[in-house]
């Protein structure tokens, strides 16, 4: 419906210009209702058109960008960032625990799941792999918690 705004403004003109001349002159309507149409059919044949919008020039591939100290780009320090997050969640799975629990809760449930695994009755082979996969993930959520905090 845009599109046709400037068609739809030039016909009211129209319109108010030939009722003007039928009231003032004594002009047929017939034969406005002849020029009204013809000019209605020209403007849909020809079509005023918009100048069309200027696209924008494409954007080109630049390389990252290499900060002078370290040598590190972006890329590498949000790789670094994702992987880091993908331990925390890692972490959280091993405790058993939502992302969203709090500092003491981490605590107490690493507590007491080291209780359960060493009061249990399952080889000392296997305890200490699940021991140390509690440590590995304890320790990645303190970690987690002081940059948090």
């Amino acid at each position: 419906m845009r599109k046709n705004t400037g068609c739809l403004s030039l016909l009211a003109g129209i319109i108010a210009i030939a009722v003007f001349f039928i009231f003032t002159m004594s002009v047929p309507p017939s034969v406005f209702l002849i020029i009204f149409f013809g000019l209605y059919f020209l403007l849909i044949l020809t079509g005023i058109r918009k100048k069309p919008k200027e696209s924008k020039p494409e954007t080109e591939l630049r390389e990252p960008e290499v900060e002078k100290d370290s040598g590190k780009t972006k890329l590498d320090e949000l790789k670094s960032e994702l992987s880091d997050l993908r331990d925390v969640i890692k972490a959280f799975r091993v405790l058993g625990l939502s992302m969203d629990a709090s500092y003491t809760k981490v605590n107490q449930t690493y507590y007491k799941l080291v209780q359960k695994i060493q009061k249990s009755k399952m080889p000392e082979e296997e305890r200490q792999k699940k021991l140390k996969e509690l440590e590995d993930a304890y320790n990645i959520l303190q970690e987690y918690y002081s940059k948090k905090y």
